[in-house]
This record gives C-alpha cells, structure tokens and sequence, in this order.
C-alpha cells in the first residue's frame, strides 16, 4: 500500500530547508552588518589588518588573504568544536567577505577548463 502523501511531504520539507537556509544566510549577512557598523567596512578595514599582520611576519599579506586566514583559524576551531554554530557561522561570514574583496575579479566557473577560458580567453 502506498502512501499518496509522500511526495507531498517531500515536497514541504524541501520547502522549509530552503527557508531555514535563506534564514541563516540572512543571519550571517545581518551579522557582517552589524559588525561593519562596529568596526567599519571591510573594504577599509581589512586592507588594515592585512598591513598590520604584514608588519609583524615581514612578509606582505593582501586584503582579500584575510578573510582565508580567518577561515583557517575558525576551521581549526570547528575541528575542537564542531557543535559550535560560531565558529561556522564565522567561516561563511569570512567566505562572503573573501567573495566582496574580490568583487567583479571573481571568475564564476566549476571546472578548470571553464575558469580557463573565462579567464584567458583564447590566449
């Protein structure tokens, strides 16, 4: 006997994971804003970070390389503490902000031969 209402069900559960999943992507966006409302704009402040933490190793570090090395720190975080919603909430926090340091640079491609091409053209 099968049961009519299982695609229906399917159906709603897909739905509320896709608004569960916008919600916590509002969250995080939410959250960058209240933090640039605190510490200013990323586009400022991590060009800033990047010259102090280039000072203190004697190897130059760019903006857009802040937010990878924020990454790493809240992954090994993550690692300790992988029921801790901070530390993932941080790495797509830091993710989205990589994605505007980058801004139009960013080449959209999902194999090397399209990143290739979209990048080098015919060359």
């Amino acid at each position: 006997m099968s049961n009519d209402n299982t695609g229906d069900y399917e159906d709603l559960l897909h739905e509320a994971e896709a608004r569960a999943a916008v919600e916590h992507e509002n969250n995080v966006r939410e959250l960058i804003d209240r933090r640039e409302e605190i510490y200013g704009k990323v586009t400022s402040t991590f060009p800033r970070i990047a010259m102090v933490w280039s000072g203190i190793i004697g190897h130059e570090i760019q903006a857009v390389e802040v937010p990878l090395m924020l990454i790493g720190l809240k992954a090994v975080r993550a690692q300790v503490t992988p029921d801790y919603s901070d530390n993932s909430d941080d790495i797509e926090g830091f993710l989205n902000i990589f994605r505007q340091l980058v801004g139009d640079d960013m080449v959209h491609a999902r194999l090397v031969s399209e990143y290739i091409e979209k990048k080098f053209g015919d060359a």
